[in-house]
């Protein structure tokens, strides 16, 4: 059975999404409720799912959201 385009670009835009808000909980989580605006839109307009894996992990691993951020320019 094929798979159409668009069925195709829905899930990955939506496996995106999802990825992003993770990232978005453990910057939270991690770091508290203030969440520079440029950060949270800088992650949630990304859908680069391989940007996101990075950025979920250097979530979990920065010291400080200005590691954090340091991370997401690299």
């Amino acid at each position: 059975m094929k798979r159409s385009e668009s069925v195709m670009e829905w899930q990955a835009e939506a496996e995106a999404k999802a990825r992003a808000e993770d990232v978005l909980k453990v910057l939270h989580l991690r770091f508290g409720a203030e969440m520079p605006l440029e950060i949270v839109q800088s992650i949630r307009n990304n859908h680069d799912l391989g940007k996101l894996d990075r950025w979920l992990e250097a979530a979990v691993k920065a010291r400080s959201l200005n590691k954090f951020r340091q991370a997401m320019e690299m």
